[in-house]
């Protein structure tokens, strides 16, 4: 072997071994700043690849197109809210704390980073235009408020809640809040304490559904 061969060979940046899964989540980081930082309609899958460190052609091993990693990372975000909700279901709080849990699953989950808030808005934003989108988001929101509506049949049943309470109302307007959770950070003109601000609204929707301790 000559000196400039060994040259050659230690110049090459040696790629990674990670499992499919691994490879996974890293692209979905990489999109996910990527989406961030330009969009979703400004985002191309070169850049998403240069992002992640690796080649183009390594992202269609795994995603047909733009639109299919950009579903199937909502999906995959999906499907780690809702193992995480039904924790919260399965566990042995009240029903109140049970809700309020929820809304702090969301304030952590933006927090960490996991899911950034801007892209959870393009994926409703897209879902005007876009088909797969549109059911995606509505499948999103199908499975969180059937979580929400067993939580407040619970809280009833047990004597937590009050009977004559309209629980599919309660449970559209719990679910505007949680989605409102994300939203109001991007509307408000100040920094907003997500957690602080999720605190206050749990509050106020308690004040109406709680059944009043006797002597207060």
């Amino acid at each position: 072997m000559t000196d400039k061969s060994v040259i050659i060979i230690m110049g090459k940046k040696k790629r990674q071994k990670l499992s499919p899964d691994k490879r996974k989540e890293q692209i979905f980081i990489s999109a996910i700043k990527c989406f961030t930082n330009k969009g979703y309609a400004q985002t191309n899958v070169d850049e998403i690849a240069e992002t992640a460190g690796i080649a183009k052609g390594t992202i269609y091993l795994y995603f047909k197109d733009k639109q299919d990693l950009f579903l199937a990372l909502y999906r995959e975000w999906m499907e780690r809210t809702i193992k995480n909700m039904d924790k919260v279901l399965a566990s042995n709080l009240s029903a109140g704390e049970k809700i309020k849990r929820l809304g702090q699953l969301i304030v952590e989950g933006l927090n960490s980073g996991e899911i950034r808030l801007r892209t959870i808005l393009e994926l409703y934003i897209h879902a005007f235009d876009d088909f797969k989108s549109f059911l995606l988001a509505k499948e999103i929101y199908r499975e969180i408020s059937a979580r929400v509506e067993k939580i407040l049949r619970e809280g009833v049943e047990k004597g937590e809640f009050r009977k004559e309470l309209d629980i599919s109302s309660l449970t559209l307007l719990i679910c505007n809040n949680l989605d409102m959770i994300d939203l109001v950070q991007f509307l408000s003109p100040y920094t907003i304490d997500l957690e602080k601000h999720w605190e206050e609204v749990f509050q106020v929707l308690m004040n109406g559904i709680l059944i009043p301790r006797k002597g207060s």
